[in-house]
């Protein structure tokens, strides 16, 4: 087995090199504009791309409310703009 410590925008592996790249909890912090090419660059023909990342839980329209006047509302000014991305779907 073989790690690496990489940027995700420009990495050393060959192209078409992978089956699959997964991206888990961090794709809002990337340079888009440089990560998308590098993806296709090493992704094989029909591999896949995954993603994903955390939310904001729904339980009930009343606690919802309740969670986003008290709480979010709060913190949300203190969040980078990166996680709208997120919140946003």
């Amino acid at each position: 087995m073989t790690f690496s410590v990489q940027p995700a925008e420009a990495t050393y592996f060959a192209d078409a090199s992978f089956d699959a790249v997964c991206v888990a909890q961090a794709l809002h912090w990337f340079d888009h504009e440089q990560f998308w090419p590098e993806v296709q660059r090493v992704l094989r023909p029909g591999g896949i791309f995954a993603a994903w990342g955390y939310s904001w839980p729904h339980i009930d329209p009343v606690i919802d409310k309740v969670l986003a006047e008290s709480f979010l509302a709060v913190i949300q000014k203190y969040w980078a703009p990166e996680n709208k991305l997120l919140w946003d779907g």
